[in-house]
């Protein structure tokens, strides 16, 4: 058998054909792969027979529950199942050991199983957008976790003491509930109710990110913290953005934005000289689904031949490549930036009068109304994303 016909066998991909129920399968004892994604599904049979099987996805159904037959799949490695109606999990999800990768975002999941921590193998967990109001304990060689979203008022994570990752965002803390993580890298926690940082953030030697602090205090103490404290911590590169809070409305103070504005330039010795046009990538770290820009080296040597017509200045940068007020200083010393959305587009916050900002597949308003509070700074949204979080600009 060849390698092709070997893959057609083990991998099946019934994604988007409104399906509203499981066709019967071929060879299921064999499966490695299959993939049930943006059908209408409303319910799945029994999954015993599949017992090769190492990948399912079934993200984007109307899913209310998963099967107790799903604890059968004993070398099971990836569940996707974002996108569901899904309130609960089966205990028997606690009986596969081989799992890694567990995506219950875009539920409606109230409680977890006691027994999730059985789940040794488990990396990356994703239960963002959900009801958790609380957390059991967790499984402790978790090195991603995304809970954002979720109505969870306080929570404690100080056992897991391999995260890599940690999504936060919007649940409601009074406190980042980290303690000491020598591995943790990166923490988003934007929309919550922090009035200052734990004393932890300062003793994790790896972290990179700490991102989207909502309060004009917690970044004058980051700032204070990471690049005051340690001279050597501002070459190691730190993601910075942060928001300043928003009216009811969800527009951005200006007076708030002028204020964090001058408190920054401040230590930077007032604002650079505006003269850049500046590309603004997004690192992707690597991995195989994010938002993406599929023709961005030819967009970036469309920008270059234009600024070099006009004699002006380009560079690209990333701004996971920078510290803080390096970051800063890009952008407040930039005419243009041109970049896609989630690329640290926040930080043109920064930017000078009479800049512009060109935001290449925006999701929402977020940067337009950040831009709005700013003087005389010009915003164009390009090219919503298609399916798969991909856009592509037509540089002809």
């Amino acid at each position: 058998m060849s390698a092709l016909e070997d893959t057609e066998r083990t991998c099946v991909d019934l994604s988007y054909r409104s399906l509203v129920a499981v066709p019967t399968l071929n060879d299921a004892a064999w499966l490695v792969v299959l993939d049930l994604k943006g059908n209408d599904l409303e319910a799945l049979p029994d999954l015993s027979a599949l017992r090769s099987l190492r990948s399912l996805i079934v993200s984007q159904n109307a899913l209310a529950e998963l099967p107790a037959s799903i604890g059968q799949l004993r070398r099971l490695e990836l569940l996707g199942a974002h996108g569901n109606d899904i309130r609960r999990l089966p205990e028997s999800v606690c009986d596969l050991g081989e799992l890694r990768v567990l995506g219950l975002g875009f539920n409606r999941i109230a409680e977890l199983p006691d027994g999730i921590s059985r789940l040794a193998s488990l990396r990356q967990l994703e239960l963002h957008n959900s009801e958790l109001a609380a957390l059991p304990a967790l499984p402790p060689a978790l090195a991603c976790l995304q809970l954002s979203r979720n109505p969870l008022g306080a929570a404690s994570l100080r056992s897991l003491s391999r995260l890599v990752e940690l999504v936060l965002s919007g649940c409601g803390l009074a406190e980042l509930p980290i303690g000491d993580a020598p591995t943790l890298q990166k923490v988003w926690a934007n929309d919550n109710h922090f009035a200052a940082l734990p004393d932890a953030v300062g003793r994790l030697p790896r972290l990179k990110t700490l991102w989207d602090l909502k309060f004009q205090n917690v970044l004058v103490e980051l700032l204070g913290l990471k690049l005051e404290r340690a001279a050597a911590d501002v070459s190691r590169g730190y993601a910075f953005v942060d928001l300043p809070p928003r009216s009811a409305t969800g527009r951005f103070q200006r007076r708030e934005v002028e204020a964090l504005r001058a408190t920054v330039f401040g230590r930077l010795g007032g604002a650079p000289e505006a003269r850049y046009a500046t590309f603004v990538r997004r690192k992707l770290d690597g991995k195989a689904i994010g938002r993406r820009l599929t023709n961005e080296a030819a967009l970036v040597e469309a920008l270059e031949r234009a600024c070099s017509a006009c004699a002006a200045p380009f560079r690209t940068v990333a701004p996971e490549e920078l510290s803080p007020l390096e970051q800063v200083r890009v952008f407040a010393s930039s005419r243009v930036v041109v970049g896609q959305h989630g690329a640290g587009l926040a930080n043109a916050l920064w930017l000078p009068a009479r800049a512009s900002l060109i935001e290449i597949g925006p999701f929402w308003d977020l940067h337009e109304k950040l831009v709005g509070a700013l003087d005389r700074v010009r915003y164009v949204g390009l090219e919503r994303p298609r399916a798969g979080y991909t856009a592509r600009i037509d540089v002809d």
